[in-house]
This record gives C-alpha cells, sequence and structure tokens, in this order.
C-alpha cells in the first residue's frame, strides 16, 4: 500500500485547485480515526463553540487533526480545511482559492481555525439563484456542520449537528 505522502500526492495530482451569533448552545465535537499497517494513523475532530448560529452569522471552528506518523507533504492554498453547513435540501458549493503552496502536517497536533458562515456559499462572489432569492442567508433548520478538504488528508469526522435560528 503506498504511503500516506504518496496518496496525497496523488489525491492533489487527481484534484484541482478551484477556486457567530450563540444563541445558548452547547459546544460540539466528533471525530474519526483511521489506521492501518502501511499508513500513518491520523484523526480529525471539528470542534464547535456553539451547535446553534443565527442567519447570516458565523461562527468560528476548530479542525484538530492528530498525525502520530510521519510527517505528511502536500500542496494547497490557504487551508486545506473548510467547514460548511449542509442539509438533504442544500450541499453547499465549497470554493477553494487557485494556488500552489508547499504545506507540511507535521507529526503531533495541528489545529486550523475555519470560519462557518451561516449563508450560501458564493454569495459574495457569485451572483447565484439562491443568494438572490434569499439574500444569501440560509433558512431556518437544522443543518450538519461536515468538513470539506483539498487535497485529501485524513477521513471525514461525523458532522455535527447545528441549528441554524433566526
Amino acid at each position: 500500500m503506498p504511503s500516506l505522502s504518496l496518496m496525497a500526492a496523488v489525491t492533489l495530482a487527481l484534484g484541482a485547485c478551484t477556486s457567530g451569533a450563540d444563541p445558548g448552545a452547547n459546544s460540539a465535537t466528533t471525530s474519526t480515526t483511521v489506521a492501518t499497517a502501511d499508513v500513518s494513523p491520523i484523526t480529525a475532530r471539528i470542534e464547535l463553540p456553539s451547535t446553534a448560529v443565527a442567519r447570516g452569522e458565523t461562527i468560528t471552528a476548530l479542525v484538530v487533526v492528530t498525525n502520530t506518523g510521519n510527517n505528511v507533504r502536500f500542496v494547497g492554498c490557504g487551508t486545506p480545511f473548510q467547514v460548511r453547513l449542509a442539509s438533504e435540501a442544500i450541499e453547499p458549493e465549497v470554493i477553494w482559492h487557485a494556488c500552489a503552496e508547499d504545506f507540511i502536517l507535521s507529526t503531533g497536533e495541528t489545529t486550523f481555525e475555519v470560519p462557518v458562515p451561516a449563508v450560501y456559499n458564493g454569495c459574495d462572489s457569485e451572483p447565484l439563484s439562491d443568494c438572490t432569492i434569499n439574500e444569501g442567508l440560509l433558512p431556518a433548520g437544522e443543518y450538519e456542520a461536515r468538513l470539506y478538504q483539498n487535497p485529501t488528508l485524513v477521513p471525514d469526522p461525523e458532522p455535527i449537528a447545528v441549528r441554524v435560528v433566526g
């Protein structure tokens, strides 16, 4: 089985780089782990300061990655992780910046701070119909905070249930 750094390079070669209010909810964390004989074990978890957010507001998630194996080199742009709100009816269009920077995911724990906006993605840069109709705000309701990555470095943790209010 190829090493994780080789898998990350293959993933990068195959994938193109494209372009809070707290209504009193509790914090939430979720995690997942992968380990095989030939791949360094890596865990990823999402931590949220709240499981509720007001329409149009942004909370900050922490994506905490623990690498108990060797350093992993990869090419990306900005952060390799985004956390977005999704539901059965709404799947976000995750936009990645187009650049190529060399990164190293070191052995140990690395934390990435990422915004989680309660708006449709792309509303700031594209005239999407949902943005025009809903002024860019996600409708109130039940969502999941899901991890998106470019390139894929870790298995996706379980999503966290989030309520959009207001």
